[in-house]
């Protein structure tokens, strides 16, 4: 089978809380951050950093390639706002001509000491790079 590469325009990104993939294929999204921005309500009494970092049960990364066809080796990582990388996932898949491959990365839980902009990266192998933004805010009380 000829590998055809994805198109970054018709790759989909999506952050939420959790995400569960069913047999059938279906996404089960559970608490789905609209435009990339992951909020945090935290008490202004709360101080974050590297010797008390956060710790949030779950993030979940969902990247949908609709387009292109082949198996993929795929590695992913998150890039930290202080330029960190923390390496997610490595794995296969196999997108199909007809129809969407789901792409999960779940961290689990989902620590930081750092508020800020993210960025997860995907690696499809020879050069083929998707990335995406989000956002760790703390909107302190």
């Amino acid at each position: 089978m000829k590998k055809i590469f994805p198109t970054d325009k018709k790759t989909n990104f999506l952050v939420a809380d959790d995400v569960r993939q069913e047999a059938s294929g279906k996404a089960i999204i559970i608490g789905y951050y609209s435009g990339e921005n992951v909020v945090f309500s935290l008490s202004k009494d709360i101080e974050i950093n590297e010797q008390h970092p956060m710790a949030y049960p779950s993030l979940c990364f969902l990247w949908v390639f609709t387009d292109g066809e082949g198996e993929f080796s795929i590695n992913t990582s998150i890039t930290y706002p202080d330029g960190s990388i923390h390496n997610a996932l490595t794995k296969t898949i196999n997108k199909k001509r007809d129809g969407a491959a789901n792409l999960l990365i779940k961290l689990s839980p989902f620590v930081t000491h750092i508020f800020g902009e993210f960025e997860c990266c995907v690696n499809l192998g020879d050069g083929h790079q998707y990335k995406r933004k989000f956002y760790i805010l703390n909107k302190a009380q």
